[in-house]
């Protein structure tokens, strides 16, 4: 990502975390359409920009919808610009413990570092 696409990420984001890929993520994932992208199961290791509502998710699991899924896999330390809504369906939800319905996963932009 250039400087300019960073700036607009971080604009556009409600929570952006510093992450880490649960290759062996094993649950329930909410159906999603082909073209959303494909969901990818983080650990949220670090809260970089959120609402005091929620900077306790750090070390809580998310999934997160990438249309570069195969390329998120391969990250160490991805950091994810992602939309509020979807967050905040989840905010007081225990992780793994998602009803299916209960909306889209996170989707997002990523950022290696």
């Amino acid at each position: 990502m250039d400087t300019e696409e960073i700036r607009r990420s971080v604009a556009a984001a409600g929570f952006i975390f510093r992450g880490s890929i649960l290759h062996h993520w094993k649950g329930d994932a909410p159906a999603m359409p082909p073209e959303a992208g494909e969901i990818v199961a983080t650990r949220i290791e670090d809260v970089l920009r959120s609402t005091p509502v929620l900077r306790g998710l750090a070390g809580q699991e998310a999934l997160v919808v990438s249309r570069h899924a195969g390329a998120l896999r391969q990250v160490k330390s991805p950091i994810l610009f992602t939309e509020m809504s979807a967050m905040l369906r989840r905010a007081t939800k225990p992780p793994g413990r998602w009803p299916k319905r209960s909306g889209r996963p996170t989707s997002g932009r990523c950022a290696s570092v």
